[in-house]
């Protein structure tokens, strides 16, 4: 099956979402399954070895073509579904995140015919999910999960930035500043950190925007590769039409 053929597939499954009399929580479950199959049936058929959903994601982001707007709500999606089924779910969350995925499909595809569907993008609202998912962070974060992208380390080595993307909104590049005064400790990271490999970033100092400081009780945890929250697994083996897709 080539890339075009598994799309439309998508798309069948996503079309029939809400037409049989479903919950909104069967609804939920069934468009978290496409999601995760549309990431998986993007990156595929790449000759790319990527380390983690968060790669397939964001390497999504930056092959579809899609403005500024559109790539906000996809990632605000993208957290609506990995909160899990919540208060958040109702009607129109699930008929603007099938309005979402058909936008998606369509620009991932050479030849829309075989989609079966005309997209309405009178319909569509390119900020429902960008709105119900409003950065809420406080100056004073001290706790970050980071996507790794990169380290500079400063002539003297004593001292060397750390890149990374913030795993609740992937288009923010994150810097974090380890100097061997404040932060001796954490040095050891730049001879085992490898790109895409994910961090859990605790007691760290803002300093500005989107940068924080590293200090003696800063701890920088490399993480396990994985695909969705465990706490939603139970619940996902819980309901009918699941798939192992989306764990792939």
């Amino acid at each position: 099956m080539n890339h075009d053929e598994k799309v439309a597939e998508i798309c069948q499954v996503l079309n029939s979402i809400g037409r049989h009399g479903t919950t909104a929580k069967d609804d939920f479950f069934a468009l978290s399954a496409l999601f995760y199959k549309f990431i998986k049936a993007f990156t595929e058929s790449e000759n790319i070895v990527f380390r983690n959903f968060y790669a397939k994601f964001r390497y999504c982001i930056s092959k579809i073509n899609l403005d500024e707007e559109d790539v906000s709500n996809f990632e605000a999606f993208r957290k609506f579904i990995r909160r899990g089924f919540s208060e958040k779910v109702n009607q129109v969350a699930i008929e603007q995140g099938i309005l979402l995925l058909q936008k998606l499909c369509l620009q991932a595809t050479e030849n829309s015919e075989l989609l079966g569907f005309t997209f309405d993008n009178s319909k569509y609202n390119n900020q429902y999910f960008t709105k119900l998912f409003q950065a809420r962070r406080s100056p004073s974060t001290k706790y970050l999960k980071l996507l790794y992208t990169g380290h500079n380390r400063s002539q003297s080595k004593r001292a060397f930035h750390l890149y990374g993307f913030d795993l609740e909104n992937l288009q923010t590049n994150i810097v974090i500043e380890c100097d061997w005064f404040n932060a001796p400790h954490l040095f050891y990271l730049i001879d085992i950190l490898k790109e895409d490999t994910l961090i859990a970033c605790h007691n760290l100092v803002p300093v500005a925007e989107n940068k924080y400081q590293a200090k003696s009780e800063s701890l920088i945890v490399i993480e396990p590769d994985f695909l969705v929250d465990a706490s939603a697994i139970s619940e996902c083996f819980g309901n009918k039409n699941t798939s192992s897709d989306i764990f792939g």
